[in-house]
């Protein structure tokens, strides 16, 4: 594995970039995890409507699953944990990106079928196909750079591990083409299903017990979609800037700025559930306080 290049930060500001990973990684994993516990509950979202938003938000445990390793790398200001470490820490990570951007397309896909196929989609089958077919795709790209698809190197930062951004070959041009081209079909396509089912009447609920109606499960995918875009935007300039800087080095600074966006992004998504259902509101805050309360008692 290549030494990765003098960084322009101090430890100072290394120690900045871990305590950001650390913040993201406390607030996405407790977040994300108790949207996972909530709409596992009875008639949050009937039949099996809920299944894409769980797979969702596991995506987004796995974007910062990984932070123990960058964040006690940042603090020590340097990989701690060898080639193996790195290509664990690449796969890992970017298959949770793989997936958060993956699923929230599929999540707008969902009102598609939901508002035109209303009776058809109603079936637990074809909700557990697109989320296979999300992971295959999401792992698929992920692996590829241990298998020879570009590589997992250092980065900059000397601190995370990510995309290869210097090498300049056909295997690592490839890729940063392929990325950018498949993100932006996905999102028109998104867009377009979205349009479609905001245009649809109709029912309010599928079951008057649901905590969500069709209307806000509309604007649950959109707003979504729109924070995995700003999240995950970083990368896509990145990979459009490897391809026009040919093996150029990038400071420390700019190599940071993609995956602390993506981390800090998944720490939002509560926040859109929470201010579409009252009730979600109200589980939210009792399961933070519970939580809480159960550190202090122990």
């Amino acid at each position: 594995m290549a030494s990765p290049p003098i960084t322009d930060l101090t430890m100072s500001g290394h120690r900045a970039v871990g305590v950001l990973y650390l913040l993201s990684g406390f607030l996405g994993i407790l977040g994300n995890i108790l949207i996972i516990s909530i709409l596992r509950g009875e008639n949050v979202l009937s039949g099996c409507r809920s299944k894409l938003h769980i797979q969702f938000a596991i995506s987004n445990l796995l974007i910062v699953a990984g932070i123990p390793l960058s964040g006690s790398s940042a603090f020590a200001g340097r990989w701690l944990f060898g080639d193996i470490g790195c290509q664990f820490y690449g796969a890992l990570t970017y298959t949770g990106g793989m997936g958060a951007v993956t699923f929230a397309g599929l999540l707008c896909l969902q009102r598609y079928f939901s508002s035109s196929l209303l009776n058809i989609y109603d079936m637990s089958s074809r909700s557990l196909i697109m989320c296979a077919i999300g992971w295959i795709y999401s792992f698929g790209i992920a692996i590829s750079p241990v298998l020879g698809w570009n590589s997992y190197t250092i980065e900059s930062s000397g601190t995370a591990c990510g995309l290869n951004w210097h090498k300049d070959d056909q295997s690592h041009r490839s890729l940063f083409i392929a990325l950018p081209v498949m993100s932006i079909v996905m999102f028109v396509i998104s867009l377009w299903a979205l349009r479609v089912a905001f245009s649809t009447k109709t029912p309010e609920k599928m079951d008057e017990k649901d905590w969500f109606t069709n209307h806000q499960l509309n604007w649950i995918a959109l707003a979504n979609l729109f924070i995995v875009t700003v999240g995950f935007a970083p990368y896509g300039f990145f990979s459009l800037w490897a391809l026009v800087n040919h093996g150029s080095e990038m400071t420390m600074l700019a190599s940071v700025i993609p995956p602390v966006v993506a981390k800090l992004s998944t720490a939002v998504y509560p926040v859109v559930y929470i201010v579409a259902s009252k009730n979600f509101r109200a589980e939210y805050a009792a399961k933070t306080v519970g939580i809480c309360y159960d550190k202090k008692a122990k």
